[in-house]
């Protein structure tokens, strides 16, 4: 936006000496999650700095002004600001005061150098000027983050852009879609991590998922004001994410009283269809998805006390309802749930300013299921009802003080409490498989036979999330000027969840064929009864870090960022002992910014940084799961949709081929058949609570990654500025479950304890532990070893047997384990451009070449979308990490985006969104032709058909091409209309594309190729339209 100094400059020129206009790094200034700094110089035409020149500013939205005094070295800083626009207001001894508008965003720096021009004639006016460029696209010396910021309010406005927060993070290079399943889709991969490795931050708050740290909370768009996203080099003050940080401030009242009503109207019948997906996923025809949606947004806000007290606020009508149908249920969804948020400031003096922002995103979404008919899709009857609920209360308080010149304080405090629970209404009656007339090329999946039940079970998750953290910023000089921020944040988290089935049970109705893998006669009816608990109350965790941070000037043009992060991690299992106590977790953050040439137009800048991520509770969550299935034969020709009656339960004895289906054991009570009979298989837990000492190696480590950044950036006018950046990134440890068993039982046989015992209790499914793989460990086992007189013990513990008391301390190594070091390496070239809006057009761009390559993805598994974030199958047996090795699932090799928007005429603007996107690599997931543990998984090993699939190996999806265009208009004011009316009609996807974003990956899972291989499973979004209005008063 054109600076208000354009005019003056005209007038300036012909009337005083010339003037010399010149951004130069500064003293590093503070900023945090939500407020930003400016900087700058005072000097003369002759290029010397003036010290003791006054800088006064004064926020052009909320009034409340700083004033400054130029150093020896003519600088001057204004640490904390709130973003916004801000007018400056330098005076000098002899001198007229001159005026401009800079704009200040949160999270960066904004630096200026202030020109004092000389003595005027007599005849001239007399001013002695001082020149700003308030618009210009400065560079920032005073960090080595790579990103993106936007502001909200103008991106919306000029750009086509989906209404939410991973949209707008796309726009930055680097950062890509995930993939594996609906919920990966919605989120972003940054820089080759999972959607799972990045933090989320509203006004300072946490409001990341720390259960699986897939994702955070849902915010309206409106009330965002700006969104950071930082895709590396941060300092040391951001921490638990290895991916990136998503970091957002929403709006504030100001000096003026403002009403609006936004609406945004997205209708299914103008939205088209994907193609029909029968993959071994199931079957979805594309004619049946659909999807509508309404959003009514109110805002309003101004002051309480001018210049001092401020209050806005921000109500939304949400309705969307969206249908579609897999295999044989069609389903459709509804809400309509209000979102209400609420932000207040007070300046209670000058330098001092006090916050407080609460927002609730409570939403229940109807879930109603019908039966469907593939072949006349006809839909018939509706079964039981099920409500998604969602969301919670959020608030955060904050003071932020500047009390002396060289010291700035801020303190915050907040509570983000949310729920994600699904509730059936029928809880009684058991979901019903049929199996029977299964056929992989056209129903790869069983079908639903029960009408009156299409959902599992419940799942009830509550999440309380309480925090506090205390900042200070310090200025001194000492070989340089030095601007240290230091500080200490605190999280305690909560965590309630537990999952039933309803009925306490599912059934699998199965029918013998030939070869029968059960060895189960050709033609006769069997069934699976199937029973799983999992979760628990009260999972507390701790998230404990200090930091500091020394922007250190060397010289005029060389700063460096010296920093050190201390992170602390714990998470208390079921047994209400302190299953993960991770500390010693020490990440350095050193960078530099250089100006080569010394006019503040080049910055080469680099940055090495360690990040940690904490351990999800989810892994405390899992600590007590079980799960079993018994088998029985059943009559032939029974009802379908009932429960199946029961006949002779199958057994290791009469069916021996069961053994090969999974881990045999006794049955356990509260099943049909009799408690001890060896005919059940174990798929998970034994319902136990895990104790501490037996969970987690002696050597235990916390995931971590090193970053290694160089880049270049230069301001080539006012206008245009390029740049390029070279990432790598490597993980250094991972810490993931495994199953011990296998492991415990040959230490048995190795060191002669009585091994048919030890086989009889680590019987593939009592001990899962977590370790860092690939890497030798100490490790307690669950309960003494047969024989050992001498165990260590740990007294009892809540809801624990008295035999997992104990425990004989064992040492495997990394041989005898046979893992694979876990290993990502991300290596990524960043080109990019960006021509700043200048009323008329503006344009920003980026490319990437980028290789995502190793043995493992991250703390969540795209392979079979599982969200057991540091728990995945992937190490549950050696088998699975087999030719694990290979492009990984978030490798995209090249990515094109190009947004920005061009004013047709006075009241008519276009804008458009466009990126291309290289396709993802795949190879099979087969059964394992050797490892019995890695076989019991079916299709979850690299081998196709006994043959080795090395991963990202054998296809690919399609290049994913798509265009979107927006076209606002604002209509002439007129005497009838309340207030300024602007119009919005945005398509996306206007070519229609229908590239496949994901495929089949599932060759086998028994030795028998599979037809659906390589079918699409997902296609880019179809093209869809949406209509909105903006009414401001």
């Amino acid at each position: 936006m054109a600076s208000s100094f354009l005019g003056a400059a005209a007038v300036f020129a012909a009337v005083a000496a010339p003037a010399v206009i010149v951004a130069m790094p500064s003293v590093a200034s503070a900023q945090d999650y939500t407020s930003g700094a400016l900087t700058g110089s005072v000097q003369d035409v002759n290029g010397a700095r003036v010290a003791g020149a006054a800088v006064s500013i004064r926020s052009v939205a909320q009034g409340f002004t700083r004033n400054a005094v130029a150093g020896e070295n003519g600088s001057f800083r204004f640490a904390l600001l709130p973003a916004g626009a801000y007018e400056v207001t330098v005076t000098s001894e002899g001198a007229e005061p001159f005026k401009d508008t800079v704009n200040i965003v949160s999270g960066a720096e904004a630096d200026f150098t202030f020109t004092i021009g000389g003595a005027a004639s007599d005849d001239a006016a007399s001013v002695d000027d001082v020149v700003v460029v308030g618009t210009r696209a400065n560079l920032d010396f005073a960090q080595t983050t790579k990103g993106l910021t936007v502001d909200m309010e103008e991106l919306t406005a000029r750009v086509p852009i989906q209404r939410n927060a991973t949209a707008v993070a796309l726009l930055s290079p680097s950062v890509v879609t995930g993939t594996g399943s609906a919920t990966f889709a919605a989120l972003p991969s940054i820089g080759g991590s999972t959607v799972a490795e990045n933090a989320y931050y509203v006004n300072g708050l946490n409001i990341t998922n720390f259960d699986t740290y897939v994702g955070g909370a849902t915010v309206p768009f409106d009330f965002y004001k700006t969104i950071e996203t930082k895709t590396g080099g941060y300092p040391a003050e951001y921490g638990r994410a290895t991916g990136g940080v998503v970091n957002a401030v929403t709006k504030s009242g100001t000096n003026e009283f403002m009403f609006a009503v936004h609406g945004d109207f997205a209708p299914s019948k103008l939205s088209s269809h994907s193609p029909d997906s029968l993959s071994s996923l199931g079957y979805v025809p594309g004619a049946f998805t659909e999807s509508d949606s309404t959003e009514l947004t109110f805002e309003a806000g101004g002051p309480i006390l001018r210049d001092r007290l401020f209050v806005y606020g921000l109500y939304q009508d949400r309705t969307i309802s969206d249908q579609y149908v897999l295999n044989s249920t069609y389903t459709e969804r509804t809400s309509n749930d209000p979102f209400y948020g609420l932000k207040v400031d007070g300046f209670i003096a000058d330098g001092h300013h006090l916050e407080y922002t609460y927002f609730n995103t409570e939403s229940s979404r109807t879930v109603q299921p019908y039966a469907f008919n593939r072949t006349t899709n006809a839909i018939g009857a509706p079964a039981a009802i099920s409500y998604n609920l969602r969301g919670g209360d959020n608030y955060i308080a904050k003071y932020t003080g500047s009390i002396t010149d060289w010291l700035t304080v801020s303190a915050a405090y907040g509570v983000s409490d949310t729920q994600t629970s699904t509730v059936p209404t029928d809880t009684t009656s058991p979901r019903i498989f049929d199996g029977r007339f299964q056929n992989d090329a056209t129903n790869p999946r069983p079908e639903f036979i029960s009408s009156a039940q299409k959902v599992a079970g419940s799942n009830i998750q509550t999440a309380l999330r309480e925090f506090y953290r205390i900042d200070a910023d310090m200025y001194f000089t000492a070989f340089g000027e030095h601007h240290v921020r230091m500080g200490l944040d605190q999280e305690n988290n909560t965590l309630n969840h537990v999952s039933n089935l309803n009925g306490g049970r599912q059934y699998i109705v199965q029918r013998g064929v030939e070869d029968d893998p059960f060895g189960v006669p050709v033609g006769q009816d069997f069934v699976e009864v199937q029973y799983q608990r999992l979760g628990g109350e009260d999972i507390d965790s701790e998230n404990k870090s200090y930091y500091v941070q020394d922007a250190w000037d060397l010289t005029d043009t060389l700063s460096l960022q010296l920093g050190l992060r201390y992170d602390e991690f714990l998470v208390q299992g079921l047994s209400e002992e302190n299953s993960f106590d991770l500390s010693g977790n020490w990440g350095p953050r050193i960078g530099f910014t250089w100006d080569p040439v010394g006019n503040g137009d080049d910055k080469v800048y680099g940055n090495f940084g360690r990040y940690f991520i904490p351990p999800a509770s989810n892994l405390a969550y899992r600590g007590a799961d079980f799960g079993f299935s018994e088998f029985f034969l059943i009559p032939n020709g029974q009802a379908e949709g009932v429960v199946p009656v029961l006949g002779q339960q199958m057994t290791e004895a009469t069916f021996p081929l069961l053994a090969e289906q999974g881990n045999v054991v006794p049955c356990p009570e509260g099943g049909f058949g009799p408690a001890g009979v060896d005919g059940c298989i174990v798929s998970f837990g034994r319902g136990i609570p895990e104790r501490a000492f037996s969970k987690t190696s002696q050597q235990l480590e916390a995931t971590n990654e090193d970053e290694f950044i160089l880049g270049y950036t230069r301001r080539v006018d006012d206008l245009w500025t390029v740049g390029a950046v070279l990432t790598y990134r490597r993980l250094n440890k991972v810490s993931e479950d495994i199953t011990l068993d296998q492991f415990v039982v040959q230490y048995c046989e190795d060191n002669g304890y009585d091994a048919a015992a030890c086989e009889a209790r680590w019987d593939g499914s009592w001990q899962y532990v977590v370790i860092n793989p690939g890497e030798d460990i100490d490790i307690y086992t669950r309960g003494a070893l047969p024989g050992d007189a001498n165990p260590t013990c740990f007294g009892a513990a809540p809801g624990t047997p008295e035999l997992t008391n104990c425990g004989t301390l064992i040492h495997l190594t990394a041989e005898q384990l046979g893992y694979p070091k876990p290993k990502r390496d991300y290596l990524g070239l960043e080109l990019s451009f960006e021509r700043a809006w200048d009323g008329k057009w503006g344009l920003q761009g980026s490319y990437v070449a980028s290789r995502s390559h190793g043995n493992y993805e991250g703390t969540v598994l795209s392979d079979n979308g599982q969200t057991d974030a540091g728990s995945t199958i992937l190490f549950d047996y050696p088998g699975l990490a087999d030719y694990q090795t290979g492009l990984l699932p978030n490798h995209r090799g090249h990515q094109f985006k190009l947004f920005g928007s061009y004013q047709l005429m006075d009241n008519l603007l276009i804008g458009a969104n466009a990126y291309v996107v290289s396709p993802q690599k795949y190879s099979c997931l087969g059964r394992h032709p050797t490892d019995p543990g890695a076989a019991g998984y079916g299709g979850a090993s690299r081998y196709c058909a006994g043959t080795p699939a090395p991963r990202g190996t054998l296809m690919e999806s399609d290049w994913i091409k798509n265009v979107d265009l927006t076209l606002s208009y604002t209509m002439p004011v007129q005497a009838w209309m309340p207030g300024e009316l602007v119009l919005r009609a945005s398509v996306f996807n206007v070519f229609d594309s229908k590239s496949v974003s994901q495929r089949d990956e599932i060759y086998d899972k028994n030795g028998t190729a599979l037809p659906t291989y390589g079918a699409p499973v997902a296609f880019q979004t179809p093209r869809y339209v949406r209509f909105g209005f903006d009414l401001q008063f």
